[in-house]
This record gives C-alpha cells, sequence and structure tokens, in this order.
C-alpha cells in the first residue's frame, strides 16, 4: 500500500498517504524505554491527559495560544 501511495505521489505531485517509510516505522514493533532518561537526566514521564493540559496551561499563560481566533491555531510569533 506504501510503495502504491508513493507511485500515486510521484505522478500526481503530491505527498503520499503513507509514505514506505513510515509504514516500515510503524510496523517495527519498537518497545520504548525511557529508564536511561529518567536515571541520568532525572525525566519524569506523566499521564498524556495530564501533560497535554499542562502544554495548554503553558500556552495559555505564555500568549502561544489564541483562543479569540476562530480556528484555534497556536499564534505564531513576529519575526518583523
Amino acid at each position: 500500500m506504501a510503495r502504491a501511495s508513493e507511485a500515486v505521489s510521484r505522478i500526481t505531485k503530491r505527498p503520499p498517504l503513507l509514505p514506505d517509510g513510515q509504514l516500515r516505522f510503524l510496523l517495527w514493533g519498537a518497545d520504548p524505554d525511557s529508564r536511561k532518561a529518567e536515571v541520568e537526566l532525572g525525566y519524569n514521564p506523566v499521564p498524556l491527559d495530564d501533560g497535554l493540559s499542562r502544554t495548554v496551561a503553558w500556552l495559555r499563560a505564555s500568549g502561544r495560544l489564541d483562543i479569540g481566533k476562530r480556528s484555534h491555531h497556536l499564534a505564531t510569533e513576529s519575526t518583523a
């Protein structure tokens, strides 16, 4: 499927729905382990919902989350 998607992508000049490399990664069966980061760096993983809540709170506090816009996209900083 990924190879067919990449072939169509070359013809249509659009990104493939699922590139071959991403499919191989998903099927790889990796089992990530954070123990080394926990021991050496003091990394303390949190549950996903807690991490998302903290991130949204930080984005709001720092002015990077513009709730006033209809699209609710992250506000971009001006480079001018």
